[in-house]
């Protein structure tokens, strides 16, 4: 399951709802542009993920989804989801997005969201965050790995968010002056 961190936009709804359903030009600039906003937030939750292992000794580990499964030098078989931590495959699959939520066809919010859609990276991000005595987030915090919540995106989004807002916020009122002036 993915781990992220938003950046809700307030009041935003029925213009999203407006341009989605009749400006989808000018709401696929939006989306573009909401995502760009919030590179810089994606780019630090990647450099504060570590590289090699998280953690000493975090090595194979599978978990099976069906089928039966094996750890060690056998490949994966079909059905399995590796879960050993990998840093550079953790730090690449950390993006960011924009989200939009609907309820019976009209949009009921907007956000910007940095997420890591990597099992291993959804596990080291949240370690400790329900039970922090677990042997596991013990282990994470003594390494120095951090106790907030989501780990690295939260301070990511701590030591970026002030300028993705201004990007987004920028973004968000050229959506609305090109509607005004209709330009979609």
């Amino acid at each position: 399951m993915p781990t992220s961190v938003d950046i809700d936009i307030e009041g935003i709804a029925p213009l999203v709802n407006r341009l989605s359903k009749f400006d989808k030009d000018v709401y696929k600039t939006l989306t573009k542009e909401v995502r760009q906003g919030l590179s810089e937030v994606a780019k630090t939750a990647k450099n504060l993920t570590p590289g090699g292992t998280a953690l000493s000794g975090w090595g194979p580990w599978l978990v099976s989804t069906g089928q039966s499964a094996q750890v060690g030098s056998i490949s994966l078989v079909q059905g399995t989801r590796d879960l050993s931590f990998d840093g550079s495959s953790v730090r690449r699959k950390i993006r960011s997005r924009a989200v939009k939520r609907s309820q019976r066809g009209r949009v009921t919010s907007f956000s910007g969201q940095v997420v890591t859609t990597s099992a291993a990276g959804a596990i080291y991000s949240l370690a400790g965050s329900v039970n922090p005595n677990t042997p596991f987030a013990r282990a994470l915090r003594k390494a120095g790995r951090g106790t907030t919540w989501p780990r690295a995106l939260t301070d990511a989004r701590n030591q970026e968010g002030p300028q993705a807002a201004k990007a987004i916020t920028e973004a968000i009122q050229r959506a609305a002056k090109a509607v005004e002036t209709g330009r979609g």
